[in-house]
């Protein structure tokens, strides 16, 4: 074994919220920019839209949505930064005084380990902070 970490980085929380009051939160604009960043998501297989990150503006594509399961979408090249699409996907499991959520996120080439230990240290702090959005109601 090398110690390499997988090449997909995830996350898994348990949220004391309904899967619906979550799925609010990841599906819509209103609710992206309040856990996670500025970006005109809409719940609709196809959709276009932009991430507004601090590198510009990343074009993201609507893979699928599954209301109030699952959602994926692809998060693409960033500005001046020359990495490949990125897919994220997020699940949602009902459970009995919540929800689980597992967030992928995939697309890692391998030749970007420090990118992606910072991301997944990154998407650590962001989903507790939507944990947090969903408690709080």
């Amino acid at each position: 074994m090398t110690g390499k970490q997988p090449l997909v980085v995830e996350k898994r929380i348990h949220i004391q919220a309904a899967p619906e009051r979550i799925w609010t939160l990841i599906s819509t604009a209103e609710g992206f920019q309040r856990w996670f960043m500025p970006g005109d998501i809409k719940p609709s297989e196809g959709h276009e839209f932009h991430l507004s990150t601090p590198f510009g503006n990343a074009p993201c594509k609507v893979l699928s949505a599954q209301p109030p399961v699952k959602i994926a979408f692809t998060w693409g090249t960033l500005g001046i930064l020359s990495y490949p699409h990125w897919t994220i996907t997020i699940e949602l499991k009902p459970t009995g005084d919540g929800t689980e959520l597992v967030l992928l996120h995939e697309g890692w080439t391998g030749e970007e380990d420090a990118i992606r230990e910072r991301m997944s240290g990154g998407w650590t702090g962001i989903v507790a902070k939507l944990a947090k959005v969903a408690e709080a109601g």
